[in-house]
């Protein structure tokens, strides 16, 4: 998952990239932390043997951005 600020219009343009596939939960699960600061690049990849389950933000409307949270759980084979 990644995605970059433009301060012109001052939003964010995503890409997002998924796969297929059956996991169960486990219930090893964290937050990564805020992963951007504002106004810059984001990439943000799940922890290996981990995938995104959640994610949070919050806005700072002086800067007209977010910064992003991701919630990840360990997978169960």
């Amino acid at each position: 998952m990644e995605s970059i600020h433009d301060n012109k219009r001052e939003d964010r343009r995503w890409k997002i990239f998924c796969c297929k596939g059956e996991v169960k939960v486990d219930s090893n699960c964290r937050w990564s932390g805020y992963v951007n600061d504002f106004d810059q690049y984001l990439r943000w990849d799940a922890p290996s043997d981990y995938y995104m389950v959640g994610l949070s933000s919050y806005h700072d409307n002086k800067r007209e951005d977010r910064r992003w949270n991701y919630y990840s759980c360990k997978k169960e084979y």
